[in-house]
């Protein structure tokens, strides 16, 4: 019984911090955008007020920074959908979904760590995937968790990737790094990774390959119970 109430404290636990670390994440990178955002203002006002003095605008000037305004504001919308459409995954825990909407999100979402270790995260969704009923919150946890593993044990600025497939009993998501592990693992993050795929009933699998590490997790196209775990 403390065993049963551990775990599912272990479970909460580690779903607010995930939750947590991507609402971080993003409400930074979103302040980032503001901050360009506030400068071609002042900016602009600068140039507007050596207008009223005399000094015209150069057109081509212009143009660049309502060029940077109208990125910087796409930019800006594109977070705040993607941090919307994550936040709206704790709704329901069943839901009928396709994976490569869970994948592009958490791409979007795990950009800014990416970039601040000066690695590459690319996903392939040729083998696309089955649409899924499952837990949509989960789901992203166990992808973000796979990602955290790798990239606390990978080289300095490692490649990543992310494939999508589909297989019989369900969905293949593979979450590779090109660099092999350069530290020891760390067994509280296998286990937060097992944790939440064990909410899903789903099968993980740590391969360690010539070209590079591979988490495998399996996602099964209804919501079951039951896990299967492999470290090879």
């Amino acid at each position: 019984m403390n065993d049963s109430i551990d775990t599912t404290e272990r479970r909460r636990l580690n779903d607010l911090s995930f939750f947590g670390k991507i609402m971080a994440n993003v409400s930074h990178e979103f302040n980032n955008v503001l901050t360009v955002i506030s400068e071609l203002s002042g900016l602009l006002q600068d140039l507007s007020e050596l207008a009223e003095r005399g000094r015209p605008i150069q057109p081509e000037k212009l143009k660049q920074i309502t060029q940077k305004f109208s990125h910087h504001l796409a930019r800006g919308k594109e977070l705040i959908s993607h941090m919307n459409r994550f936040s709206h995954s704790v709704d329901d825990p069943r839901i009928t979904l396709d994976p490569k909407d869970i994948v592009e999100n958490m791409q979007v979402l795990m950009q800014r760590l990416v970039d601040r270790r000066q690695a590459t995260l690319d996903c392939d969704y040729s083998g696309n995937g089955s649409m899924l009923t499952t837990d949509p919150f989960a789901v992203r946890h166990a992808l973000f968790a796979c990602f955290e593993l790798l990239m606390q044990a990978s080289s300095t600025t490692p490649a990543f990737q992310i494939n999508l497939s589909s297989e019989e009993r369900g969905t293949r998501i593979v979450v590779s790094s090109d660099s092999a592990f350069d530290a020891a693992e760390d067994e509280s993050k296998w286990l937060e990774l097992t944790d939440t795929v064990r909410q899903f009933g789903g099968q993980v699998a740590l391969d360690r390959l010539e070209s590079g590490v591979f988490i495998t997790i399996t996602v099964p196209i209804t919501l079951n119970d039951g896990i299967s775990e492999t470290k090879g």
